[in-house]
């Protein structure tokens, strides 16, 4: 059976859920960072952040 569609199908990718989580991960991190001055975490999700946007 031949499938033809009027748009392009792309194949399906974990990047973008990864990348979310990391950023609502950060900013968690920047709400800790605000009350709490610890700023580890959110210099890492950043990174993080960074990272995944690379690849």
């Amino acid at each position: 059976m031949k499938k033809n569609f009027p748009f392009h199908m792309v194949t399906n990718s974990p990047w973008p859920i990864i990348l979310s989580f990391s950023f609502l991960n950060t900013l968690i991190s920047t709400v800790i960072w605000i009350y709490s001055s610890i700023s580890m975490f959110m210099i890492l999700n950043f990174i993080n952040s960074i990272l995944i946007m690379m690849l």
